[in-house]
């Protein structure tokens, strides 16, 4: 069985990082790409780690935003 091609629209991340750079693209708040979804994706990470290493569930209000 072979994998699908990606039918998203990010097909390089190098060309799209150069966008990003070099002409100041910006994704639509809270796409997959953006930058306000990765940091929401890193806080929950983040989170994840800190419960995993003291055994606690973290509150989402606890989660330094």
């Amino acid at each position: 069985m072979a994998a699908s091609e990606s039918t998203g629209r990010i097909k390089d991340p190098f060309a799209y990082l150069h966008r990003v750079i070099k002409e100041n693209y910006r994704e639509a708040p809270f796409n997959l790409s953006s930058t306000e979804n990765n940091k929401i994706v890193v806080q929950i990470l983040e989170a994840a780690k800190r419960s995993a290493e003291t055994g606690r569930t973290i509150l989402w209000q606890d989660v330094d935003k």
